[in-house]
């Protein structure tokens, strides 16, 4: 990715080659006299290869004079070795023999000793040393002369310079910021005594063995003066450059006068070096080098290093801005490293923060809160915390500088982080999950995903559907096709469990008060597995939008704090004194006026992003300067009456300071969202991407209005920054701030973008690129990805969110002229809503009936035979469901019809649907038939394709209801195998809704047949999964099987209550086929003890029978009726109403009920003492073909 990005570089020089050479031929009178002294650089770069000082024009060489040997005295200093030399001089290493200490002496070169500027430069520096007492300076002792050369004795180190260190090995993190912590408190000791160190470099900074770090070599330092001071100007004349080349910074370059800033860029080219491995300029020329340090922005650190703090990164870059102005001191930067490092309060968060890094002031609570939680996850009590709060008072702040503590602590754990979006009106499905399941894989690498690839398949086509190998990834893709809920969920832990066995796991959740439905409850499984994982979930939400109607996440938390499981917490407003302390942070020896901090935090009412963005502004207004400490530059008064009056018209007036080309370009990126790609808008925008990405870093840099996330590969190849603005509140008023027709525009370019760079694997985007085309007035763009978002939901189990883009992208056809195209559309989009509507409300959804109902239209008048076959199907599950087994009939003969020319799985449904209607309309024989016959034609794998879109396995419906029908027939031992493989294929197919039908069906199997344990088990088995699984007819159907076994077991109240409330829920949702039975089942409860409420129940499911047509079990009503009525003493009814039950079964062919009534006949006949034989109606009964002789 970083070649790649190093290409786009080249290709950017390369188009701005015209351009670069002005502004060399530009600049080049600033460099001019660089070219006359490079001879002498080169001879000084073979004497000592590190050392690239320049001197003021050229000089002859003297000769060499007589220099100290090993033995010699320098008055009471005895020469023991020579430690080195450079271009000034040699350092020896002596013996004090009078103090009897060992100290270094440096001096000057013989050659360097004739010249007046050299000697004058050289006791300069031990006057400069003298006058500083640090323990991070050499410490001077003395100054002499011996035979005409001066020399300066100083504290002798023992250890190693930094160049020396690095071509060792580079520095540990922890080292490094340790290093130039105690070289920025050296440099902050030597500026504030005036002091300029002017040559800061790996070669000046020394390292020894106790581990302090010593500033050497101020033989370049100079006093800085204030305005009111007089100045020398004779040794560093006009356009003079000073220090080395490599370190200099961009004042040096242009040969001005160094100051204390100076010393600060020196300082960041030092911590960019250590930390990224690269000096930040490079060119093969001296006159390039100088060119790059003054114009080139230095490639961001965690491009080179991406485990570099984001906040060690901003501190980096802002010690390196090109105007001097901007870089923050060395005593700021020396306690921004130390908050980096021993932590301190947190606030301002950094997505809100306008004056740089993060300061972090207050929150002591809520930190240590999150670093409990912490703890107790790797001792493996898992648990999640969500912070709340309003925009702006730094919810993510607190996460992200708790995620930045563990990393700058070196703590081992994973981190996810992924947001959720309110980009569209339909979230969508897991995308915060999605994005965190990337981060981890970014994270821990090949492992993680190794491990995600294995455990969790359905996430790992998600989340890295291009790196996997063509047939892998077919393969993957058609099996997420049929993937159930249960599946999702099961994957999803056992890859928690997995990676937090080696370390544990952080999920970040930021705006879940947008999150969609699937993923709050996806949560609630994960937080119900909790006991098997190392995990902390932390989750950010607004307070205000989590209480509007219709949030999912509300009721889940108030259930897991109930539980103990997770914690609420709530940030406040900040108090006056952390206005204070955040001013003691950012501002380091400010002269403020107490008054100040009150009217900042009066305005603001301690809103973090108010006084993050209040501050910045009163800075580039120049209210508050750094001259030579921090002050205001206006009377409270005028200060005053300048503040804005609320955080949103202080965001107006950031706006307001930038160009009209930075305005346009932000715009832009706000049409794409909170995160943006810097190659989507250029092209939205119609610049060079190279150009969009350099104005995007000049914009993080200089306004602090973006910040970098992320360098990623879309998925067509092309290489992307990643960026996101620091508050949605800056996101949400540029967008604001576009008419509304440059608006539609926008989003129209920025929805083809996308589209072009996601065209092969559009799922995860599809829902924004569609509101996008949406919002461009584009329907027929907007309903096609509308689709594309609703099936890619729907691969992921999101059933209830793909119906709600189904219907988005119906609402956008309905815009379109009526065509043959936007039938199409309109069709593709009904069906896939259909099966949406199946799954999530029943198969009697009213909503459901309509939508197969226009879909069937539709297929007539587009002659679509392909798509009109599922359409049947789905309004056959309708009218079935809903009893209307007339119209069910219709529509299965039609089924049979077109599957005897179609695929072998339509065949299977056919017969399935067929079968099935025939069996409830009181044919058990014939429904076996036709049953049978499509089992001939089924195959699991055809199957497998379309399982997703008919909610079951079409082989395994099959086989329970031929099941059923075979108990009917007189088969009792052949039913009960029958279901029972039935099962056994059902639990390895990985189908919840398959396996709960095969489960209930073979509950119904195992009550006619009267074993009651089998049916309890077999209930309860299906009930469970309905449950889990969100399948309310499945959930209803079962708890009445269910009772049943319950009361026969002796529980009949709680068998009864189950009963009821099942049989009531199933009639709120409109389904009423086997009704009849269920109400038998409930009836044959009720019967010990109401015998009367018993026989009303009864009449209820014949009216009901006979109105539906569904007589496949009257003749069982019939004989529990007339059981209850003789055992109430009325035998002659009992008599009349057992021969109707015989008369009935015997005419469908339900030889199993017309044995049972046969034999309740014979107990009523022995009980009465009745002589009579078999009534005469049974014969003619079994003679007959007529329907109202068969029951209905």
């Amino acid at each position: 990715m970083l070649k790649r990005r190093s290409q786009c570089r080249m290709h950017n020089a390369k188009c701005r080659s015209i351009e670069t050479a002005r502004k060399i031929a530009f600049d080049i009178g600033h460099f001019a006299f660089c070219i006359a002294t490079i001879s002498l650089s080169n001879l000084v770069e073979r004497v000592h290869p590190t050392s690239h000082t320049l001197w003021h024009g050229t000089r002859k060489w003297q000769g060499v004079m007589a220099v100290p040997q090993i033995g010699d005295r320098l008055g009471q200093y005895e020469i023991l070795s020579s430690i080195g030399a450079g271009g000034m001089g040699r350092v020896y290493r002596a013996r004090d023999t009078r103090l009897r200490r060992d100290v270094a002496i440096k001096m000057l070169a013989p050659e360097r000793a004739q010249e007046p500027e050299m000697r004058a430069r050289f006791e300069r520096e031990a006057r400069s040393i003298a006058a500083l007492t640090h323990p991070g300076i050499v410490a001077v002792y003395d100054l002499g002369t011996a035979d005409d050369l001066p020399f300066i004795v100083m504290e002798c180190l023992v250890g190693t310079n930094l160049r020396e260190r690095l071509a060792a090995g580079a520095l540990p993190y922890s080292q490094t910021v340790e290093v130039i912590t105690q070289v920025a408190d050296a440099l902050a000791a030597a500026h504030a005594a005036g002091i300029v160190h002017r040559d800061l470099k790996p070669e000046n900074v020394f390292l020894t063995r106790s581990g302090s770090v010593k500033i050497l070599d101020f033989g370049l330092a100079r006093r800085s003066f204030g305005s009111g001071e007089s100045r020398d100007t004779s040794l560093t004349a006009p356009n003079m450059f000073v220090g080395t080349l490599r370190y200099m910074s961009p004042e040096q370059a242009r040969g001005q006068t160094p100051t204390v800033a100076s010393d600060v860029f020196a300082l960041g080219l030092l911590l960019y070096e250590l930390t990224t491995g690269h000096y930040a300029f490079n060119s093969d020329s001296v006159v390039g080098l100088l060119h790059a340090v003054v114009h080139d922005i230095p490639i961001r650190p965690s491009r080179l290093n991406p485990a570099i703090p984001s906040l060690l990164e901003t501190l980096t870059l802002q010690m390196l801005e090109k105007d001097h102005n901007h870089r923050p001191s060395a005593a700021e930067v020396a306690v921004r490293l130390r908050n980096m490092t021993c932590g301190s309060e947190t606030a301002v968060d950094h997505q809100s923060q306008a004056t740089g890094p993060n300061h972090i002031v207050g929150r002591v609570n809520e930190r240590e809160a999150l670093r409990s939680a912490y703890s107790a996850a790797c001792a493996g009590r898992s648990g999640l915390v969500s912070v709340a709060g309003e925009p702006g008072i730094g919810k993510t702040t607190l996460v992200d500088e708790f995620l930045v503590e563990l990393a700058t602590s070196r703590t081992p754990c994973l981190i996810g982080r992924g947001r959720c979006s309110e980009a569209v009106a339909t979230p969508e499905a897991y995308l915060p999950i999605l994005e965190a399941l990337e981060a981890l894989v970014r994270a821990g690498g090949e492992p993680v995903q190794r491990a995600l690839k294995q455990l969790a398949p359905t996430w790992h086509v998600q989340v890295a559907p291009l790196g996997l190998e063509n047939s892998s990834a077919d393969r993957m893709r058609l099996d997420v096709r049929s993937v159930s809920q249960q599946r999702v969920k099961r994957e999803i832990r056992a890859f928690f469990e997995e990676v937090s066995r080696q370390t544990a796991v952080i999920l970040f959740l930021d705006d879940m008060h947008w999150a969609d439905a699937a993923t709050v409850d996806l949560l609630a499984y994960i937080t119900g597995c909790f006991e098997t994982m190392r995990l902390l979930i932390i989750t950010t939400h607004r307070v205000s939008e989590l209480l509007l109607a219709g949030r999912p996440l509300a009721r889940l938390l108030l259930d897991l704090q109930a539980k103990g499981v997770a914690r609420d917490l709530p940030l406040p407003f900040l108090e006056h004194a952390d206005v204070e302390r955040y001013f003691d942070l950012v501002f380091p020896g400010h002269k403020f006026p107490r008054a100040f901090a009150m009217l900042v935090h009066s305005r603001t009412e301690g809103s973090p992003l108010f006084i993050a963005s209040m501050l910045a502004d009163l800075r580039d207004r120049g209210v508050i300067r750094h001259d030579p400490e921090w002050r205001l530059s206006n009377e409270m008064s005028a200060i005053e009456r300048e503040l804005p009056a609320s955080v949103r018209s202080m965001i107006q007036r950031r706006l307001d300071q930038l160009s009209n080309e930075d305005l346009r370009l932000l715009r832009v990126a706000s049409v794409q969202g909170l995160h943006f790609d810097a190659t989507v808008v250029s092209e939205a925008a119609e610049r060079s991407a190279v150009e969009v990405e350099e104005q995007l870093e000049a914009l993080e840099r200089v306004h602090s209005l973006v910040r970098l996330v992320e360098e990623r590969e879309l998925p067509d190849g092309t290489v992307t920054a990643r960026y996101q603005f620091v508050h949605v509140l800056y996101q949400n008023a540029l967008h604001a701030s576009l008419m509304p027709a440059r608006r539609s525009a926008i989003s129209a370019a920025i929805a083809r973008s996308l589209y072009a760079h996601h065209a092969r694997q559009m799922g995860p985007v599809a829902s924004r690129i569609a509101f996008l085309f949406e919002s461009a007035r584009e329907f027929r763009l907007a309903a096609h990805a509308y689709c594309v978002a609703a099936q890619h939901a729907a691969q992921l189990v999101a059933h209830r969110e793909a119906a709600a883009l189904a219907r988005r992208g119906l609402a956008a056809v309905q815009s379109l002229a009526d065509t043959p195209d936007r039938a199409e559309q309109e069709l593709t989009l009904l069906v896939t809503l259909g099966v949406a509507l199946l799954i999530t409300e029943g198969y009697a959804s009213v909503e459901g009936k309509r939508t197969y109902m226009r879909a069937r239209e539709l297929c007539r008048a587009l002659e679509n035979r392909s798509e009109l076959f599922l359409v049947l199907w789905g309004l056959w599950s309708y009218y079935i469901s809903v009893a209307d087994h007339a119209v069910a009939l219709e529509l299965a003969r039609e089924l049979v019809t077109m599957a005897e020319r179609g695929r072998p799985q339509d065949r299977v449904r056919a017969g399935w649907a067929y079968g099935t209607t025939l069996l409830f309309l009181g044919d058990p024989a014939a429904a076996l038939q036709h049953l049978e016959w499509g089992l001939e034609s089924y195959h699991e794998d055809d199957d497998r394709i379309d399982r997703h879109l008919y909610g079951h396995d079409a082989g395994i419906t099959c086989r329970c209801f031929a099941a059923w029908a075979r108990w009917f027939t007189g088969q009792p031992a052949q039913a009960a195998e029958e279901v029972e493989r039935a099962c056994q294929a059902a639990a390895t197919l990985s189908h919840p809704q398959s396996l709960a039908f095969a489960l209930l069906l073979s509950a119904i199997v195992h009550q006619a047949c009267g074993d009651v344990g089998r049916t309890l088990a077999r209930a309860t088995e299906a009930r469970n999964i309905a449950e889990r699984e969100a399948l309310p007819q499945f959930r209803e159907w079962s708890s009445v099987v269910l009772g049943w076994a319950q009361a026969r077991q002796g529980r009949i109240d709680e068998g009864y209550a189950l009963a009821t409330a099942a049989l009531d829920a199933l009639h709120q949702l409109g389904s009423m086929v086997a009704r009849p039975y269920f109400c038998a089942l409930h009836a044959e409860i009720l019967a010990p003890n109401y015998p009367l409420q018993a026989i009303e129940l009864l009449d209820e499911a014949l009216a009901q029978a006979i109105r539906s047509r569904e007589c496949h079990y009257q003749s069982e009503i019939l004989r529990l009726k007339g059981e209850i009525v003789a055992a109430s003493g009325d035998t002659t009814a009992a008599r009349r109403v057992l021969t109707e039950a015989i008369d009935v079964a015997t005419a469908q062919g339900s030889v199993a009920v017309a044995e049972r009534a046969r034999k309740s006949f014979s107990r009523l006949r022995d009980e009465i003492g009745s002589d009579s034989g078999r009534p005469q109606s049974i014969g003619n009964a079994a003679a007959t073909d007529e329907p109202a002789r068969r029951g209905c």
